[in-house]
């Protein structure tokens, strides 16, 4: 494999992704785009369909971006990974194994699988991923089973990346007699602000992220109206869109609490962030929470549910508080406690952001990466 010279970047990689819409894995493409050019890492990005709310951010990081608004045959991203000149290909698009191993042989270039969730084995998963195997094994091959299977998943992909310990741990689970020694745990990074401090003004609690079932808003809605205290003392925001909108609307109405408001989407969540006190996220599954990283570099004090990745930037008694999925009453009794304790909430704010600092900064996340660029292509570190 041929390298530009020491002066260019000497690793070139593509990272694909669905869109570049407001969602987490989003954020990770920005935030990836952001400091790879730091570490003399090239990057070219194509967006499979709409929207495409963050391309301005990363064309500003430098990165070469592709947008599209449906997707493309795949011979339209080979030509544009390949006049590229790419070295890694990166696809941000969980269980796209058959893309990705066509993506690859006819660029000729290393492949790299992202997990941005934690894969749960099921018996429907453990069957398929079986049957998968035999057909492979015994010669069945139909259209759908030519390049989506287990053993050419093990021959021609090169990692299989998870957002978290949490996620390694399902691959491995799901997958790991097939290819065990390929999986690898690289957490998320955010950047770190410098003033964080919130101005003077109520106690406010903070959830960003989609308005579906799967983040529990409306948990967090029926947690907080339960307890009248907490409407007297403190708002509720949400910051996001989504199907549970116009429920959340109706039942704020209904309950008449003029102390919870629902912002809709925003580009720019800083000024949220920076103005909450508490963040949570109370999700029945999650791989590892980008509103949980960001409140925890603004130095907030989090409470999210005991699933997935939560717990290990949720760390109850450090950073903030765990509650069971689903549990009203947990969350309103997380949300009163940390209402009436200015101390717990400052105390967990702090350890937050220590963890932020040392675990989840984009100062690390450009480090495990140009490690793991650089492994999978089998070069030396340079200084």
């Amino acid at each position: 494999m041929k390298f530009d010279s020491p002066l260019k970047p000497h690793i070139r990689v593509c990272l694909v992704v669905t869109d570049l819409g407001l969602g987490g894995t989003q954020a990770w493409i920005e935030y990836t785009t952001a400091i790879l050019g730091k570490n003399n890492i090239a990057v070219c990005v194509i967006a499979e369909s709409m929207p495409h709310d963050r391309k301005a951010a990363i064309m500003a990081y430098g990165a070469e971006v592709h947008c599209f608004d449906v997707p493309q045959p795949l011979t339209k991203y080979a030509e544009i990974i390949s006049r590229f000149q790419c070295h890694i290909v990166h696809l941000n698009v969980w269980r796209r194994e058959a893309d990705l191993i066509l993506l690859g042989r006819m660029t000729k270039t290393k492949l790299i699988l992202a997990y941005h969730s934690v894969p749960q084995r099921t018996i429907r998963s453990t069957a398929g991923a079986l049957a998968r195997y035999l057909k492979m094994c015994f010669g069945f091959r139909n259209r759908d089973l030519s390049w989506y299977s287990l053993m050419a998943a093990k021959k021609y992909i090169d990692v299989h990346l998870g957002c978290c310990s949490a996620s390694a741990r399902g691959i491995r689970k799901l997958y790991g007699p097939f290819f065990r020694n390929r999986i690898y745990a690289l957490p998320y990074g955010v950047p770190i602000p410098q003033v964080y401090q919130k101005e003077e003004g109520s106690l406010v609690f903070l959830q960003v992220g989609a308005l579906t079932r799967r983040k529990g808003p409306d948990t967090t809605l029926k947690a907080f109206a339960s307890v009248p205290m907490l409407g007297n003392i403190a708002r509720l925001e949400f910051v996001g869109d989504g199907p549970l909108r116009d429920a959340l609307l109706k039942e704020k109405f209904e309950r008449r609490l003029d102390s919870v408001s629902l912002r809709g989407a925003i580009n720019d969540v800083s000024e949220c962030y920076r103005n909450s006190d508490v963040v949570l996220l109370p999700s029945y599954c999650e791989g590892l929470p980008f509103t949980l990283l960001e409140g925890a570099a603004w130095g907030k004090a989090l409470i999210g549910s005991a699933v997935d990745g939560i717990p290990e930037i949720c760390k109850s008694g450090e950073t903030g508080i765990l509650v069971r999925p689903g549990d009203i009453g947990g969350l309103a009794a997380a949300m009163a406690y940390l209402a009436q304790n200015n101390a717990v909430r400052t105390r967990l704010g702090e350890g937050a952001r220590m963890l932020a600092k040392k675990e989840f900064s984009l100062e690390m996340l450009g480090a495990r990466l140009g490690a793991l660029y650089r492994n999978t292509l089998n070069l030396k570190a340079t200084s």
